[in-house]
């Protein structure tokens, strides 16, 4: 380990290598960046919200979500493997995705509770609003959830195709017919 540490300190980059000068100035490799905030996902839109005084975005590589801090430029978490996440959303502490026809509320990296068993279309929407989960599936059904117990408060064949939450309406939600 010695002889690797001391082989990082003494390289020189390709821009030190291309300088006719006689000097010879050693750039340190150490003290060069060897991460960077990137971003890899699928088509998801990713979701930006606060916590505290940190903010964060949560976005999915299709088969996990990441949270990423970014005030520390981090990744903070990375779920599990799983089917294909269609939908994002959160819930306080809690992250909240759509897996084919179900939607899975984590604990951190920890399935905590898990709705849709009234669902038989994959989900292609989440929105919430304080103690109420909504989602959509492709056939445009909207499914109205109590979080808290898990129960189904009420499901409207709409045809929905997106819905949207400006945040100058209080409790109310847009959306388009397919």
């Amino acid at each position: 380990n010695k002889k690797q540490s001391s082989s990082l300190l003494n390289k020189k980059t390709p821009r030190d290598t291309n300088t006719s000068s006689s000097s010879s100035s050693t750039t340190f490799r150490i003290l060069e960046p060897y991460r960077s905030l990137g971003l890899i996902t699928s088509s998801l839109s990713p979701k930006f919200f606060k916590r505290g005084t940190d903010r964060f975005i949560l976005t999915s590589n299709s088969h996990s979500f990441l949270l990423y801090n970014l005030d520390k430029l981090r990744l903070e978490r990375i779920s599990p493997p799983s089917a294909e996440i269609t939908a994002i959303a959160v819930y306080k502490t809690k992250i909240l995705t759509a897996v084919n026809t179900d939607v899975i509320m984590w604990d951190k990296i920890h399935i905590e509770k898990e709705f849709g068993k009234d669902n038989n279309d994959v989900i292609t929407d989440i929105m919430t609003f304080e103690d109420v989960m909504l989602f959509t599936n492709v056939k445009g059904t909207l499914f109205m959830y109590q979080i808290s117990s898990g129960v189904l408060i009420d499901k409207i064949e709409l045809r929905i195709s997106k819905m949207i939450h400006p945040m100058t309406y209080f409790n109310r939600i847009l959306y388009s017919k397919i």
